[in-house]
């Protein structure tokens, strides 16, 4: 056991564990029960502290702390803190390679086919941590497995894991083992930090009925996670994106989620008195961010039943897209937001009975429900618009690929004072589109289509009642950089 801070660890601990044989990365503390304990230090924001530190740690309770000027816990690896790791994939990234052959883990010396070589059993539950200032880990954990955190407090605390790196130059890749699983975190309340609930290279975790707000970057985030469930929780503000995935993110479902973007956030990094991290325009209530991952069959994320509002000063709110193989975005209801899910390559979208309804405009043209995979489902989506869009927007908008698919554009209304702003709007994405096209029962003030799409397309009233034009663009909202270059 030690005080102060442990070497390479960067954090100080009132309470420090290690095992005996510290040099061993296969011997592990056990069975360590902390409850009830109240620690105060006197002053925040004079670097990072928190009451425990462990180093390869098996079996773990922290029941009924409080902490004050400082955060709880840290459990780390002797594996990770040896450097090698990080060490590997920083010399990879820093010269461009090609994702490695072998997993950066392994050649720390974890093993690569099983998980008997974690840290395990880690329980907190029914704390209250307050840090006094930004930011400092509520629990923050790495390489381990069954990990529960339940019914805790954090102000300018949070709880995050790493089971490796999520880029592809640092073990990211689908064929690497996940070392942080079977992660239980629900019935939280955290705000005030860099993310409040995230995550690199997890595996079978649930983030339920949490409440969060005030995250610099993003608030609830999967980072090359595999087998996610995130469902009841109610987020508000942060910077960059209410509900998010990086990098490969496979079976990652968001369900029932209460997300509100009031616009507070562009000011966060100045209240909090730290810098900036991202864009921070707070108008993203989720996203996708595969970076570095196009093309991979590895992402698929479902949007399922949630609440999104934007209500901020003025404008609307956005959901972002990056690259996935399949994204299906159902059941949803949607204040001022829109869910434009378009992007380059995309191999499967389903978008089907979402409830949009807009009393604002945008300052510049917005495709109100968009995509453009090679197999498309646009349907039973209800669009209530009771304000003009700007010209040139669109209110379902299809980009039909040039690969083999089929897209079906069915039984979606528009309506509302606005509603002759923003009619359907199909077109091309790059070349000849290839996927079959079938557009049917759609109440809608318009309908225009490029004359290109004349040979794939069924449908299901004459050709002359509907607009058709060479040439035909869909604006992006709020404008960036062309999909694709990211």
């Amino acid at each position: 056991m030690w005080t102060a801070a442990h070497p390479g660890s960067g954090v100080s601990a009132i309470l420090g564990v290690e095992a005996p044989q510290a040099a061993d990365p296969a011997a592990f503390v056990r069975d360590m029960w902390i409850d009830g304990l109240h620690a105060v230090r006197e002053r925040a924001g004079t670097g990072l502290m928190v009451l425990l530190q462990a180093i390869n740690l098996r079996g773990l309770t922290i029941r009924g702390c409080t902490t004050r000027n400082m955060g709880l816990a840290v459990v780390k690896h002797r594996r990770m803190l040896s450097g090698d790791y990080l060490r590997l994939a920083a010399a990879r990234q820093a010269k461009g390679r090609e994702p490695p052959a072998v997993d950066p883990a392994v050649l720390a010396g974890f093993s690569a086919t099983g998980f008997d070589d974690l840290n395990e059993d880690l329980c907190v539950i029914d704390n209250d941590v307050d840090n006094g200032v930004y930011q400092a880990p509520l629990l923050r954990f790495e390489m381990a497995r069954r990990v529960v955190v339940a019914g805790n407090r954090g102000r300018f605390a949070n709880v995050s894991w790493w089971g490796g790196g999520a880029k592809a130059t640092q073990g990211g890749e689908a064929r690497f083992l996940r070392r942080a699983r079977d992660i239980y975190i629900a019935d939280n309340t955290l705000t005030g930090s860099n993310g409040n609930i995230y995550g690199n290279n997890g595996q079978n975790v649930i983030v339920a009925r949490n409440a969060v707000a005030d995250a610099i970057d993003t608030a609830i985030d999967f980072e090359g996670c595999f087998d996610c469930h995130a469902y009841d929780n109610t987020v508000k503000n942060a910077g960059n994106f209410g509900l998010s995935t990086f990098y490969l993110a496979r079976n990652v479902v968001f369900e029932r989620n209460v997300v509100e973007q009031d616009g507070s956030a562009m000011d966060m990094a100045r209240r909090f008195a730290t810098r900036q991290i991202g864009g921070g325009r707070g108008i993203a209530l989720v996203a996708l961010r595969s970076a570095g991952f196009a093309k991979s069959p590895d992402i698929s994320v479902r949007f399922i039943g949630n609440h999104l509002t934007y209500s901020g000063p003025d404008g609307i709110g956005v959901c972002l897209p990056s690259y996935y193989d399949s994204l299906e975005f159902t059941d949803n209801v949607l204040h001022n937001v829109a869910c434009d899910w378009r992007y380059l390559l995309t191999r499967s979208v389903v978008i089907r009975n979402n409830r949009l309804t807009f009393d604002r405009a945008p300052s510049s043209p917005v495709t109100l429900i968009g995509g453009a995979a090679g197999s498309g489902t646009v349907s039973g989506n209800q669009v209530q618009v009771q304000v003009p869009m700007p010209a040139g927007s669109a209110g379902i908008g299809y980009e039909v690929a040039s690969i083999p698919g089929t897209v079906r554009i069915a039984d979606n209304t528009v309506k509302g004072t606005g509603a002759a702003s923003v009619p359907i709007v199909v077109k091309p994405w790059r070349g000849l589109p290839r996927a079959a096209l079938q557009v049917s029962n759609n109440t809608v003030p318009g309908l225009t289509m490029d004359t290109t799409l004349d040979a794939v397309t069924k449908l299901d009233r004459p050709a002359a009642g509907i607009k058709r034009s060479a040439g035909l663009t869909l604006p992006t909202y709020p404008p960036r950089v062309t999909p694709g270059a990211e």
